[in-house]
């Protein structure tokens, strides 16, 4: 059952990005494309269509949607069906928090950029998440297992599991502010 609900959610938001336009950078900073509750659902930035990108915004975007694929790849090396909830613990942990400094890292490159320029690595990022080969299924599997093993610990790790879906959330802070604004407050973002 939850997995039939992350795939729904996952192809009803990649559905919505590709569908929706823009009407520019105040559409594009302001409509999400992930519902702000739903942890299972991948952060897409906010905006699916932005103008032309400049080539600074085409390889920050680049860069984001590479380091979200190699953390899904990265992830599914270590959430096998044979591991327990106390061996995938601290290496989903230490797999978010390395993650979570890099897309900071690239939310601080995109602050630096233009109105136009930020809309433009939007639309990378939203552009390569509906085309780009990211697979999400051992994070879908590894969740539905977690949380089917009944346990507070299973549903703890299965949910720090399912939030690397959201991750690329850290490289856009309006989106970042508005869905964890105690995240915001602690990584000092504006």
């Amino acid at each position: 059952m939850i997995r039939i609900a992350l795939h729904a959610a996952l192809f009803a938001v990649l559905f919505a990005a590709a569908a929706c336009g823009s009407d520019g950078p105040s559409a594009a900073t302001s409509t999400p494309t992930a519902a702000p509750t739903d942890a299972h659902t991948p952060t897409a930035p906010p905006s699916p269509v932005a103008p032309t990108a400049t080539p600074a915004a085409e390889t920050l975007g680049a860069a984001i949607f590479a380091d979200y694929a190699a953390m899904l790849d990265e992830a599914a090396g270590f959430l096998t069906a044979a591991a327990s909830p106390e061996e995938i613990a601290p290496k989903v942990a230490d797999l978010k928090e390395r993650y979570i400094e890099r897309f900071v890292a690239y939310g601080w490159e995109r602050e630096k950029l233009g109105e136009a320029d930020k809309g433009a690595v939007d639309a990378v990022v939203s552009r390569l998440l509906v085309q780009g080969p990211v697979n999400f299924q051992p994070l879908a599997d590894a969740v539905t297992r977690l949380q089917a093993l009944g346990t507070d610990e299973g549903r703890e790790v299965g949910n720090t599991v399912a939030s690397l879906n959201t991750l690329t959330q850290y490289a856009f802070f309006e989106l970042l502010r508005k869905q964890l604004p105690a995240e915001a407050d602690r990584l000092g973002v504006p």
